[in-house]
């Protein structure tokens, strides 16, 4: 796999900042995620594959300010040809009510695959306060990515959101909040190949340069019992102008791929998740969410088949997703580890769309290990 030597000198120089101040903190996290996807790159009759993936994290603290360099390698026993490296760089300063920060982060695929490749910078700005009982948070974000091989697709995505939460003596806390998000293409040009499929790496896109979408979202959290808790959020989404670059047959996609063959700036509808967290004895916790989200996608035609691609009629997916999630945590703080985590999750896709290449289901357990030094 073709890392080259960038990386390296990036780890370097991140390890020599450690010793320019004795008085600064650092922390380091190491974890693994393994287990079993039945279709982890959700294709109708998908292969199913073992994966790990293996995590690094870096944290050093100095009075309000912080860096951190963190990196992960993803194996697929099955699909070796999709493995690959993601590493992350970043800093950010802190203050009570002030986060500000910035951070760069790049993908490295195997040669067949290396139009995933890209590079992505971002900086962002919170700021969180309180007006009587409720508290706000706003957020705001300016991101560019960039791919090595689909320069069409290079982007600048600015993004706004204001979130407000108010609790109650009867347990309950009510959230809502408002997103909005503007993408701009930095490539007008119509990219068109002659093949077309999803897993036969042809797509057809639109010729719109920019987007805008809003987001509106409101939640309920209720606490039932002192160990027995309970949510319900529904959020819609429409795209107020534009409808952004289609590569919605862009190959197989997994997990930050999707953000290329679906992404989710480029759909509208409505979503709704319903959550339960339940407290176990020795201090083990339960949770388990139940997502119902319709999408439309209208810068996407469909495919009737595998091959045959009909421009006229748009994109419909109706998605449920099922997962349970048991974890517990070990103070080992009188070792050199100040903290072990388990996490044993499942997970259920369910994707009914109308076009042929996204009517899909998808079953995963995982077992995440983590240590905390």
């Amino acid at each position: 796999m073709k890392t080259g030597k960038s990386k390296y000198v990036i780890v370097f120089i991140f390890f020599i900042s450690f010793y320019f101040n004795s008085f600064a903190q650092l922390s380091v996290s190491f974890s693994t995620l393994n287990g079993y996807n039945s279709n982890p790159f959700n294709v109708p009759n998908g292969e199913g594959s073992y994966i790990n993936s293996f995590n690094l994290g870096l944290e050093y603290y100095y009075q309000k300010y912080g860096i951190g360099y963190y990196n992960n390698y993803t194996l697929f026993q099955s699909l070796t040809e999709r493995n690959y490296y993601w590493h992350q760089l970043g800093g950010w300063y802190n203050t009570e009510n002030t986060l500000w920060g910035i951070y760069a982060e790049q993908r490295i695929n195997k040669n067949d695959y290396n139009y995933f490749d890209y590079t992505y910078f971002n900086t962002y700005l919170n700021y969180k306060g309180r007006l009587n009982s409720v508290y706000y948070l706003f957020n705001s974000s300016i991101s560019y990515t960039n791919y090595t091989e689909l320069s069409e697709l290079n982007n600048l995505l600015v993004t706004f959101g204001l979130k407000a939460s108010r609790s109650f003596e009867t347990k309950t806390t009510l959230i809502g909040g408002i997103i909005f998000n503007n993408k701009h293409y930095s490539n007008s040009d119509i990219l068109t190949l002659n093949t077309r499929g999803r897993r036969m790496g042809g797509f057809y896109q639109s010729s719109a340069t920019s987007l805008s979408q809003i987001n509106i979202y409101g939640r309920i959290s209720q606490s039932i019992l002192p160990t027995l808790g309970i949510a319900a959020q529904y959020t819609y989404k429409d795209i107020l102008s534009g409808t952004g670059k289609d590569l919605s047959t862009l190959n197989l996609a997994y997990n930050d791929e999707s953000q290329i063959f679906d992404d989710p700036v480029s759909n509208e509808g409505s979503s709704f998740n319903f959550q339960i967290t339940q407290v176990l004895p020795y201090e083990m916790k339960l949770q388990g969410n139940y997502f119902y989200n319709v999408k439309n996608y209208p810068a996407q035609g469909i495919y009737l088949d595998e091959e045959n691609f009909d421009e006229t009629i748009l994109r419909k997916d109706t998605q449920e997703i099922l997962n349970f999630g048991l974890s517990k945590s070990f103070d080992l703080s009188w070792t050199q580890v100040s903290r072990f985590t388990l996490m044993l999750q499942y997970n259920k896709i369910l994707n009914e769309s109308n076009s042929y290449w996204y009517d899909y289901s998808n079953d995963s357990v995982t077992l995440n290990l983590k240590l905390d030094f």
